[in-house]
């Protein structure tokens, strides 16, 4: 699997500079600050076509809803080592996301 840098930048950009506090804390709890962070993340994908960006923003709906409720807990038990891993898991299958996407389509 091979994923160009640009997707990498790309993905920077869209997951972690445009999403708000309010994103970042409300997507663990509540669906409408995830859907609006997965909104613009896929947005951000949208030069390499729509059925690239639906894709892209379907499978980081996914993954987020699932790591976002694993991290809170972890913060809240102040485990920050086992947080920090997750977050780096979670960074790990969003790249393994849009290598296999990128390949795909």
């Amino acid at each position: 699997m091979n994923i160009p840098l640009s997707l990498i930048i790309t993905h920077f950009i869209a997951d972690f500079v445009l999403q708000n506090d309010w994103m970042a804390h409300g997507k663990s709890k509540r669906f409408a600050p995830l859907f609006i962070h997965c909104l613009i993340y896929s947005s951000c994908f949208l030069l390499w076509g729509l059925k690239f960006a639906v894709f892209t923003g379907i499978l980081h709906f996914i993954v987020d809803f699932v790591t976002s409720r694993i991290n809170i807990q972890l913060w809240n038990l102040q485990s920050k080592h086992w947080f920090f891993v997750s977050i780096g898991l979670d960074q790990l299958v969003h790249y393994v996301c849009l290598a296999a996407v990128f390949n795909l389509i």
